[in-house]
């Protein structure tokens, strides 16, 4: 789905399904992480409370359970942009098979970046045990 379209207000009122998985910094939290999630695509003047989205026209509502809306609001782009440039969108799609599937694969990507993440920290662990422990005086 093309998220210029989407923040162009071209899909409000259409059900997607949205998903992202996204590290900055294996040692810190996701940037974003949001599971597959039904949500109904909605005009930003309907939006209620204090809340902003921008770089959008447009935001989505998740449903939840017995596909009745919540009060969850889902911007379509995160807060890692600046002023002059966006951040990095949802994925979107028509249907709840897709998103699995983007999921899934954004979850091996995470999971094999932890690994190379792990290997380094545990390198440099041991390369300081080792320094570490050439320190020992002997008598």
């Amino acid at each position: 789905m093309q998220e210029e379209n989407l923040a162009k207000g071209m899909h409000d009122g259409e059900v997607l399904w949205v998903c992202d998985l996204r590290y900055r910094d294996y040692a810190d939290k996701p940037i974003r992480h949001i599971k597959p999630t039904k949500v109904l695509v909605r005009s930003n003047k309907k939006l209620e409370g204090k809340k902003k989205i921008y770089y959008s026209d447009s935001h989505f509502v998740a449903f939840g359970k017995g596909d009745k809306l919540t009060k969850k609001v889902i911007a379509l782009f995160d807060n890692t942009g600046y002023k002059w440039r966006t951040g990095t969108s949802l994925r979107c799609f028509d249907n709840e098979q897709e998103c699995i599937k983007c999921y899934n694969r954004q979850v091996r990507d995470a999971v094999a970046g932890m690994i190379v993440y792990r290997d380094y920290v545990l390198a440099d662990i041991n390369q300081k045990i080792d320094k570490t422990t050439n320190l020992t005086i002997r008598p």
